[in-house]
């Protein structure tokens, strides 16, 4: 699956401890449940990487334990990865913002979620990476 987003449509941020910092990335809907992406300036160039994603809600739901996976095991990839600590929601582009807390809620049960209508304003600038 070919993972596609609109830049001018950021859905929230997550918010992840990692060795005891915190790193908050951006997230975007398209045409995935859920696209966590790192964005950054490199060499005067505007970058990005994907951090992890999830296709569906099953997917996510084996990603974060709440499911067996095929193979019979079940667990947390974030045990390992960092654990989520605040999922913030703008509602105006996430269309599934209700099943992502409700994943959450369930997976990380000490988090910090945020919602707001819209997200805050943004410089001009990003494009598309259709």
């Amino acid at each position: 699956m070919a993972l596609q987003w609109d830049w001018h449509e950021k859905s929230g941020t997550v918010t992840q401890v990692y060795g005891g910092k915190e790193y908050t990335s951006n997230f975007y809907v398209g045409n995935a449940l859920m696209i966590v992406t790192n964005e950054f300036e490199e060499d005067g160039v505007e970058r990005y990487t994907v951090i992890w994603f999830f296709t569906a809600k099953d997917h996510a739901e084996r990603c974060l334990g709440l499911r067996k996976c095929d193979d019979g095991t079940q667990r947390n990839i974030f045990e390992q990865n960092g654990m989520v600590t605040r999922l913030t929601i703008y509602m105006e582009h996430c269309r599934h913002w209700q099943t992502l807390v409700e994943l959450f809620t369930q997976a990380f049960p000490d988090i910090t979620i945020d919602i707001h209508p819209k997200a805050p304003a943004e410089p001009e600038g990003g494009e598309s990476n259709e």
